[in-house]
């Protein structure tokens, strides 16, 4: 007699953040007697039920069971062996009591584990950038999958939760990063400054990352770093600020040249940066601009200027404003208590 197999799935979609390619299956029928996969807080389908809260998770785990048994033409009634799970001798109680309703009169034999490889992943660092609503959690390298969960459940149960998008990198990704980021904010003022290396890396260190923040930080802040005097800060104030003029004139010569009409500088939010993204994406009137959605104007922004999804909308609304200025202000309602005009 051949097995009838329930649910069939394949890891790479399962776990996507895996080199994995095993075909599975959530319930295997081999004759009289039926397989089930292990059961969690997650649903049949890739929901979650219950973050933090075990016995919610088992109440789930145990409704997928029956669902999965009667799948396969049994029922509750004919377990003889299950194993429990937790992560947490303080869990017990709640799981058990939770498993006990389902299976109460069925008598089943029963083996209880606490597994400490079940626990949540270990996080090493979050960093918050309050600007763009992300959050960046850094994990050992070993605890990658663990923090992701199944499908990325994890990340998407937890950026549901809070909000927030969130990233989850290792250490030794986030280590690589701020390695290149380093060399890269090193290289700008480097290029930008006209200085050598070592002052380059001291203004990255002391947490500098623009030339804006160069050019506009008080000298007594620039003094105070150490191996510079108020010579080497005002050299650097100056330098910074005269950058800074010449890549504004640069970028005004930029969107002049590529027909950007001058009525979008009075967009509030519309840098000069903008205006030669948008005159590079033929984007060169204020209808033009007014015609965009938020996500389109973000695409076309680019690497360019970072926009946040409230900030793109006020750009798009302030550049359709023109369009409702001569529309007439609506009629004053009339009194609730006028009697009404008679049909005709």
């Amino acid at each position: 007699m051949a097995h009838v197999r329930i649910r069939k799935f394949n890891t790479k979609a399962m776990y996507p953040e895996q080199k994995l390619d095993n075909d599975l299956s959530m319930a295997v029928r081999a004759g009289q007697r039926i397989f089930l996969r292990g059961q969690t807080g997650f649903t049949l389908d890739g929901g979650f039920v219950g973050a933090g809260d075990p016995r919610k998770q088992a109440e789930n785990a145990m409704a997928c069971v029956k669902q999965l048994l009667e799948e396969a033409g049994s029922k509750l009634e004919h377990i003889c062996k299950i194993t429990i799970y937790i992560t947490d001798r303080a869990y017990r109680e709640p799981v058990y009591r939770a498993i006990g309703k389902w299976l109460k009169g069925v008598h089943p034999c029963s083996t209880g584990l606490i597994v400490n490889g079940l626990a949540p992943a270990e996080v090493t660092k979050v960093v918050l950038d309050e600007e763009s609503n992300k959050i960046e959690v850094v994990v050992p390298d070993d605890q990658l999958s663990l923090a992701i969960g199944r499908r990325g459940q994890n990340v998407r149960l937890a950026s549901q939760l809070t909000g927030w998008q969130i990233d989850i990198e290792t250490e030794a990704e986030e280590s690589e990063k701020r390695q290149t980021e380093f060399k890269e904010r090193s290289q700008l003022f480097i290029d930008a400054l006209d200085v050598d290396e070592v002052i380059a890396q001291l203004l990255v260190t002391e947490g500098f990352s623009t030339i804006e923040e160069v050019a506009f930080v008080p000298i007594e802040e620039l003094s105070g770093i150490e191996g510079f005097d108020e010579d080497v800060a005002n050299e650097l104030h100056e330098r910074a600020n005269g950058y800074l003029e010449r890549r504004e004139a640069e970028l005004v010569e930029k969107w002049r040249a590529a027909g950007v009409s001058e009525e979008l500088q009075a967009i509030p939010g519309v840098s000069h940066e903008i205006m030669v993204a948008l005159g590079e994406a033929s984007v060169k009137s204020r209808d033009d601009l007014a015609d965009l959605a938020a996500d389109e104007l973000q695409e076309i922004v680019g690497g360019k200027q970072k926009l946040s999804d409230e900030d793109a909308n006020a750009i798009i609304m302030a550049a359709r404003a023109h369009w409702f200025a001569d529309e007439p202000s609506a009629a004053p309602a009339e009194d609730a208590g006028a009697p009404a005009e008679p049909a005709q």
